[in-house]
């Protein structure tokens, strides 16, 4: 490996001593998982705008039930369940 894996040696890693031992179903999530990891873009902040535009989207949004979805990004669905379990309180 030379410091910029590919994405087989990255499934190697992630896989570890597990690696002959997968099932097809999981083979495929390897190979995805492997992909998204090698992606800079995986790696990349979103600008403070975005964060800000999606913060006030979701403030100005009316009630909804929490399996309601109430904001859409890139065609996923996100409920007020959703968010209040991956945002952190604003300080």
């Amino acid at each position: 490996m030379n410091g910029h894996p590919n994405n087989e040696d990255r499934e190697r890693l992630i896989a570890g001593e597990r690696a002959g031992e997968l099932t097809p179903a999981e083979t495929g999530e390897l190979s995805l998982l492997a992909g998204l990891l090698g992606d800079p873009t995986t790696w990349a902040e979103p600008s403070t705008e975005l964060e800000d535009a999606i913060v006030r989207s979701v403030e100005q949004a009316p009630p909804a039930a929490d399996n309601e979805p109430v904001l859409s990004i890139g065609g996923q669905d996100f409920t007020l369940d959703k968010i209040k379990r991956v945002t952190r309180p604003l300080a």
